[in-house]
């Protein structure tokens, strides 16, 4: 089976950080499982650079759904195996894009019948799975080694040596960083700014040397502002607005991180530094919780299952969260 695909391509088109990275490790599987292999990776645009620098992946390309009609309609099949990690969208257009350029296509199951029965092999959803598990099933055809379940994150000698750079602009070396992602794009998952920065004095009660290391982006800005209030000037540097790239780049020098579930939170989960994150009720640890990682607490909504949107995030209580974050002082 593995000598049967001397080309492969991958596609993972979501526009989301947080859906792309939890994909990477059925990509680093792929890579891992034929060395041999010629990869090639199709992703959202806006996402290529969370998947640069992946070793066994030749190139790195964008499509959408909407332009993969017009694709692929000259010439023969130029891949012997197609995985589309269609999950959490059909992806009709690009399902059909992948038989006309594949000899295999290994998917998600189509609305359209006919093309489930074009698919080598179709995977019915389940959302009561953890997305990595979700997406690393539809490898279970190639006999593959799919037992790491870690989001990877490969960075580049220039990323590093930016983090060292700031760490040294910043005399942070004699800092103990705890670094913030204090806002998520959906209200409903946000924790009490207020809460953040109680939590944050506990940690510097126990910590004096504790500084607080901001990260988020242009949305994030009002509550990294309230945030920066409460904790005083000098006890803070702010980091948000850097790429992804940088971002992580900066988190792979920290001491301790806690943040709500979002991308920067996925991305953090990279790296072996103690984690403290927080989950809504209606998207729990089960299911996006970073796996195999060693240090990591994850702090779900009382109200488990029995919650809705409605249910506020103010119910997990800072002196909890001290609690579990106490264990990596």
């Amino acid at each position: 089976m593995k000598n049967s695909f001397p080309k492969i391509l991958l596609v993972h088109v979501s526009g989301r950080v947080g859906d792309s990275l939890l994909g990477i490790p059925t990509v680093v599987a792929v890579c891992e499982g034929f060395k041999k292999s010629h990869i090639d990776l199709l992703v959202h645009k806006n996402q290529k650079a969370l998947f640069e620098n992946i070793p066994g992946i030749n190139s790195v390309e964008s499509i959408s759904d909407k332009r993969a009609i017009w694709k692929g309609w000259l010439g023969w099949p130029i891949y012997d195996l197609i995985i589309v990690l269609n999950y959490h969208e059909p992806l009709e257009n690009i399902l059909r894009y992948a038989l006309r350029i594949g000899k295999r296509v290994i998917a998600f199951s189509s609305k359209s019948e006919m093309t489930n029965k074009r698919l080598y092999k179709s995977f019915e959803r389940n959302f009561s799975k953890h997305n990595v598990k979700a997406y690393l099933e539809l490898l279970s055809p190639l006999k593959i080694n799919t037992s790491k379940l870690r989001i990877k994150f490969y960075l580049t000698e220039d990323e590093i040596k930016f983090s060292l750079k700031k760490m040294t602009e910043h005399s942070l070396q004699c800092k103990y960083l705890v670094g913030f992602q204090i806002s998520t794009l959906r209200p409903y998952r946000n924790w009490p700014v207020s809460y953040f920065v109680e939590t944050f004095k506990m940690i510097k009660s126990v910590k004096p040397n504790a500084l607080a290391i901001i990260f988020g982006g242009t949305d994030d800005q009002k509550k990294i502002t309230q945030f920066k209030v409460g904790v005083s000037k000098g006890n803070y540097l702010d980091l948000s607005g850097f790429s992804l790239r940088l971002t992580a780049a900066c988190m792979s020098k920290l001491n301790l991180y806690l943040g709500v579930d979002t991308g920067p939170t996925h991305l953090m989960s990279t790296f072996d530094i103690p984690m403290v994150v927080l989950y809504h009720c209606t998207l729990p640890s089960l299911y996006f919780g970073p796996l195999q990682h060693p240090h990591c607490a994850m702090i779900d909504h009382p109200l488990g299952s029995k919650g809705s949107e409605q249910s506020s995030m103010e119910d997990i209580k800072p002196k909890y969260v001290f609690k579990e974050i106490k264990r990596y002082l």
